[in-house]
């Protein structure tokens, strides 16, 4: 799975112009020493990288725009510290994730609630939509698009290409078309 990522993010950088990458590369931070493997890695790269941020993003724009004072309590640094350091195997036990945070339910949710293993988050048809965008407007992606002062088109089509054989995350698909989109509507 991380190997995955690892050719995804270069796939991603070999889109973005070289000269433009490397004004604006950054460094993630240090987090607290693990005890390591797959999993740790894994789970700080999600921390630092990729789910947690962009969750979090969303969170913050929705409750600034409904007006409500959002708390994330398990992202107290110390339980995150905690969870790095010592608490791996409260992680996943027998298979179970958020292990620890089942059994501290226990008794104050139904089991049926909090031994769930279906759980999903509010879906939307991304994939679908930047499936349809991409037949639909392949202009977007093309030589001559505004957004070639910022992207190698052709690696980006390439890379568009694969994706929508193969699937996976659409993070960064998604980026480009808005960033074009973006482009043509503020020229």
């Amino acid at each position: 799975m991380l190997g995955g990522q690892l050719q995804a993010r270069r796939a991603a950088a070999a889109v973005t112009r070289p000269e433009l990458a490397s004004q604006h590369s950054r460094s993630a931070a240090p987090l607290p020493q693990q005890a390591g493997g797959v999993l740790d890695r894994h789970l700080r790269e999600a921390l630092m990288e990729s789910s947690l941020p962009t969750l979090l993003r969303y969170e913050d724009r929705n409750s600034m725009a409904f007006s409500v004072e959002a708390r994330v309590p398990f992202l107290d640094h110390r339980l995150v510290e905690y969870s790095f350091q010592q608490a791996a195997r409260l992680r996943i036990h027998r298979g179970w994730t958020k292990y620890v945070h089942r059994r501290a339910l226990e008794g104050v949710l139904p089991g049926a609630i909090a031994w769930r293993s279906d759980k999903v988050g509010f879906e939307t048809p991304e994939v679908e939509w930047q499936r349809h965008i991409l037949r639909a407007r392949p202009d977007l992606l093309a030589d001559d698009a505004l957004s070639a002062n910022y992207l190698n088109m052709a690696a980006a089509r390439h890379a568009a290409a694969q994706w929508a054989e193969r699937g996976g995350d659409t993070r960064r698909l998604w980026r480009w078309l808005s960033l074009e989109t973006w482009l043509r509507a503020w020229r």
